[in-house]
């Protein structure tokens, strides 16, 4: 399994970003299609393109897909000898019906064609010589909307041409049908929607549908931009689907590589919004050892020190003690970079604020340290400095 799945609230929120990306994709490229309705027709078969054309008068003319043997769930049962029939049930979301649609189709089609479903295969196994040929299929709005576009797909693979609703309506389709090729489809066409400021929605739709593949796909791009990340994006991110990130990058060429001081600011800043039920001191360690993070820009340490300090006082049980490795390196960037540090300090109360929620031991080491004979400009700190760190 992967981390974090079925979050509901997870799955609202990505699916709201995911679409108006697809939108604006379609709008760029004009991909957006419309449907078409069939009426009262007269059906001709054309033996050249294996489809039957339905000449509708004045109107254009569209084609019915046959399989590869000439049938058609569109045909009448006694046109195409159907062998099941499917009642497509469209629920509403507290379960009532709706209404029902019948689809006349043939077994060996949706069971073991090219493109199949796995979830009908075993049904018409499991299904008794006797039995009434017949069988109930509880679908939602947007589900059953899409089934006959599936079952063309399914009987005479015709294009599925996606767009913002289909893509997400086949998805849930096809999860619940059991069709892996369908699924890879949407995968492939959410992939070509996302970009760095969308891809952490990507990551929670693959959550949300509980497929791997979109989960993993999506943190190989986010790995694969890391450097580019916004700060905004990364306040979004859960710690540990950074962390997920981080490890990936890791196995990346090093021209892909996210610099430590770049990739602290990331860290910090989604430590930072985190909750405590997301971010645990496990996970706070892991996003912050030494291997993933050698170096720290300043800003970050102040607010890696001060979240580790929040998780360390709000532990039940005997107290808990810091990473010793992170103070060091904590401390290291803040004195390195000390006089940096303090013109953005006069200026912003809330990293005032930050700082006075650091650890009273890691600000007496940075005392310690500013206080020290030396600092980049070769000049002496002074006791008015040491002060204003221990503020």
């Amino acid at each position: 399994g992967f981390y974090g799945l079925g979050s509901h609230q997870q799955h609202n929120s990505g699916i709201s970003v995911i679409l108006e990306a697809i939108k604006a994709r379609e709008r760029n490229t004009g991909a957006a299609g419309s449907a078409k309705e069939v009426g009262e027709s007269i059906k001709v078969k054309d033996e050249d393109t294996n489809k039957i054309k339905v000449e509708n008068g004045n109107r254009s003319s569209l084609t019915i897909p046959l399989s590869p043997d000439g049938l058609s769930w569109r045909q009448t049962p006694p046109e195409s000898s159907s062998d099941w029939t499917i009642e497509v049930v469209r629920i509403d979301g507290t379960g009532n019906v709706l209404d029902s649609t019948a689809y006349h189709v043939h077994r060996h089609i949706l069971s073991a064609g090219p493109i199949h479903s796995v979830f009908f295969s075993r049904l018409f196994k499991a299904a008794s010589s006797d039995s009434s040929k017949k069988s109930e299929l509880q679908l939602n709005s947007l589900q059953a909307s899409v089934f006959p576009l599936l079952l063309d797909h399914i009987y005479a693979n015709v294009e599925l041409e996606l767009d913002t609703e289909k893509a997400y309506a086949l998805y849930s389709l096809a999860e619940k049908l059991h069709i892996p090729s369908v699924l890879q489809k949407v995968i492939h066409f959410y992939q070509s929607c996302w970009d760095n400021e969308n891809i952490v929605e990507f990551i929670k739709l693959g959550q949300s549908f509980r497929d791997k593949s979109l989960f993993d796909a999506a943190i190989l791009k986010c790995a694969e931009e890391l450097r580019y990340l916004s700060l905004d994006t990364a306040a979004k991110l859960d710690p540990e689907i950074l962390y997920h990130v981080m490890v990936k990058s890791k196995t990346l060429p090093p021209e892909l590589s996210c610099g430590s001081s770049r990739l602290s600011q990331l860290v910090a800043v989604c430590v930072s919004n985190a909750t405590r039920i997301t971010l645990t001191q496990e996970i706070f360690r892991r996003l912050t050892g030494n291997d993933m993070l050698p170096s720290i820009e300043c800003i970050a340490a102040v607010k890696l020190l001060a979240t580790e300090n929040t998780l360390l006082s709000g532990s039940q049980g005997s107290p808990l003690v810091g990473d010793p490795s992170l103070h060091e390196r904590c401390v290291l960037s803040i004195h390195r970079d000390w006089e940096s540090l303090r013109e953005v300090l006069d200026g912003s109360i809330e990293l005032a604020n930050t700082m006075r929620s650091i650890s009273s031991n890691v600000l007496f080491d940075l005392l310690m340290k500013n206080r020290g004979p030396s600092n980049a400009s070769g000049r002496s700190s002074s006791e008015s400095e040491g002060r204003e760190v221990a503020v």
